[in-house]
């Protein structure tokens, strides 16, 4: 009993590309690339700048913090804490 299928010899056709298409596939590859390093660099100065303004606003609750443990008169004076 030979229960083995049989094998399948058909092969893929070759798909190769003509020196027009690799081109045309090369630019779009390469554009894509390059709009990925863009897009990259401003999340990365997005996220910088989100990260000053953060630290900026931690510094001024900080103050605001700092001032309102203080009597009043102190308050008017006050400069930093």
């Amino acid at each position: 009993m030979e229960d083995e299928a049989p094998e399948q010899t058909a092969e893929l056709p070759t798909r190769d590309l003509d020196f027009a298409q690799a081109q045309l596939a090369y630019s779009i590859i390469e554009s894509l690339l390059d709009h990925t390093r863009v897009v990259s660099d401003l999340i990365a100065l997005m996220a910088q700048t989100l990260d000053e303004d953060t630290t900026k606003s931690a510094h001024a609750d900080a103050g605001v913090d700092c001032l309102s443990r203080q009597p009043p008169l102190a308050r008017t004076h006050a400069r930093g804490c």
